[in-house]
């Protein structure tokens, strides 16, 4: 189809450059549906009626509807909704799902998802193509252990299992595949020493795979189509974001910068502080809870008793200025317990999460770890591991950011293995 212009700087589109995936999200992100003139004017092209085949096959497949008002509207079968969940996933955090739900990506992950990691042994090397391991790498989906030969595991998340599920891809069971558990602590002492020495040959097989292929031209995101339905969606749902508590979160980021920066320790009033720059759009700011809590969804989740919340935090506080961390494992420790202590005080009435986030980032950073933010992959797992367990347990949590560590050493390899200088690569 030949390209026109469109009024203003937003160029029109032509059928060939939206897929049925870019269609589908764009129905399934309003709850109210579309009508075709809309959906066509939301994804600036001319000729409505080019959209219907598409939009035909996916009403064949039995993911949307075409209702009384000539609305498109997603399908009440469980096969759409689970497929809605699955890409508001890769929407939200960038992943490109057109990439993800190609026949290519579907056989490598019939063999890379069955099992808890895989190795060369379990798929055949031509599965194993770098632009695919770099995807998701910088999508934070795949933890590599080592290169060659070469071992990795993908990391559990909504996304990929909604995805393989849809694709119909299964786990087998652990007890009909079994390989030699993973010595993390092993893993991360080889990565960790690699990106610190150019000659290391963990680089050297890193750049054997990765280099070459132009690689470091590519953009592994959301492409522009799928930006430009992410950003309509937003506008049209209210619930997504929060502006106003977002810009409160971001003081609240860039004092623990600051500060950081400034080498100031993590006291009491600097918890305070933290929080009342989180809810500066309320009137608790910084002010204890005088009240008992629930944690929702979590019954077994106990909170501190309101008497306690005084001594817990000063307890937090001399406890991390007398922490000392001589290597990583001491250091992700250290955060694990902050992390938890503080959550499970949960001193004030509202946002001890978000302040939670910046605590652990003013430590991780302090602490010299290479990474302050949760990847979106791993936002569920860290979730769960804090606030959904039936009872405490800081080894998962340290778990958890173990293997943050490890997918952030990762790409701290690849960058290198693209030709970024080692110190950009490990500063990124």
């Amino acid at each position: 189809m030949t390209m026109t212009k469109g009024s203003g700087s937003q160029r029109r589109r032509g059928i060939s450059e939206i897929t049925r995936w870019d269609l589908f999200v764009c129905v399934a992100g309003r709850p109210e549906g579309i009508s075709l003139a809309r959906l066509a004017h939301v994804m600036r092209v001319d000729r409505e009626r080019s959209l219907i085949v598409p939009l035909g096959s996916l009403e064949e497949e039995g993911l949307l509807v075409c209702d009384s008002r000539d609305h498109y509207i997603l399908s009440p079968k469980p096969l759409a909704q689970e497929l809605r969940t699955t890409l508001s996933f890769a929407l939200a955090y960038g992943y490109d799902y057109n990439v993800y739900l190609t026949d290519e990506m579907a056989e490598f992950l019939k063999k890379a998802y069955r099992s808890d990691y895989f190795m060369t042994d379990d798929l055949p090397v031509s599965m194993l193509k770098p632009e695919l391991l770099c995807r998701l790498v910088y999508n934070d989906l795949l933890l590599i252990y080592q290169y060659g030969p070469f071992v990795g595991r993908l990391v559990d998340n909504p996304f990929l299992e909604g995805l393989c599920k849809y694709l119909r891809v299964k786990k087998i069971s652990p007890f009909s595949f079994f390989k030699r558990k993973a010595d993390m602590d092993e893993i991360l002492d080889a990565h960790s020493k690699a990106v610190q020495k150019e000659s290391s040959l963990m680089l050297k097989a890193a750049k054997g795979i990765f280099s070459g292929h132009g690689l470091e031209k590519r953009q592994w995101g959301l492409g522009e189509v799928a930006q430009g339905i992410r950003d309509s969606v937003e506008k049209e749902d209210a619930e997504m974001f929060d502006p106003a508590s977002s810009a409160c979160f971001q003081k609240a980021w860039d004092k623990m910068h600051e500060y950081v920066k400034r080498n100031v320790p993590l006291s009491i009033e600097v918890i305070k502080e933290y929080h009342q720059l989180c809810m500066a759009n309320t009137n608790f700011g910084g002010v204890y809870r005088d009240h008992e809590v629930m944690i929702a969804n979590n019954p077994n989740f106990k909170a501190a008793a309101i008497k306690e919340i005084p001594e817990r935090l000063s307890e937090l506080a001399s406890n991390l200025s007398t922490a000392q961390a001589h290597n990583f494992r001491d250091a992700l420790k250290i955060c694990a317990y902050a992390y938890n202590e503080f959550i499970y005080t949960h001193p004030f009435q509202d946002g001890n999460s978000r302040t939670a986030r910046i605590i652990l980032a003013h430590l991780l950073n302090h602490l010299h770890m290479p990474f302050e933010k949760i990847p979106y992959s791993f936002e569920v797992r860290f979730l769960m591991v804090t606030k959904g367990l039936k009872k405490r347990d800081d080894n998962e949590l340290r778990l958890v950011l173990e293997e943050i560590y490890l997918n952030c050493l990762n790409r701290q390899e690849l960058g290198y293995a693209l030709g970024q200088p080692l110190a950009a690569a490990a500063s990124n």
